[in-house]
């Protein structure tokens, strides 16, 4: 038992998410190097798409960036529980890109792996 949920309620409840996650995803890995000019950022396809539950309601959260104030819409994914994911990866869903804000991979309860996300477009 783990908490209020019993292990086989959370793998119900995994299950039954997971009848919700039709939508592909392509995750790119970001890749830090070293070059002569100091690092450099680069993101790596998958080979495969995975599958997620794309929650397109935004969440609008306030950013401060060279003085300016800026309203970025952050989304939601829901992935499978134990999708390699990091803060910093990109996500590619059709033609639109996007960027990891934010994983709850650290959470001790949960049914599924949500992934905050910001469009790069």
């Amino acid at each position: 038992m783990t908490g209020l949920l019993s292990t086989s309620q959370l793998n119900a409840l995994s299950g039954m998410v997971k009848m919700g996650m039709t939508t592909d995803a392509l995750i790119y890995d970001h890749v830090v190097s070293q070059s002569v000019d100091g690092t450099a950022e680069t993101w790596v396809a998958r080979s495969e798409s995975v599958k997620c539950w794309f929650y397109t309601s935004p969440q609008n959260s306030l950013g401060i960036a060279l003085g300016l104030q800026a309203v970025p819409n952050l989304l939601r994914m829901f992935f499978e529980l134990g999708t390699d994911i990091q803060t910093g990866d990109r996500v590619k869903v059709g033609t639109q890109t996007f960027t990891v804000v934010d994983t709850t991979k650290e959470n001790t309860i949960q049914a599924m792996l949500t992934v905050v996300v910001r469009s790069m477009d």
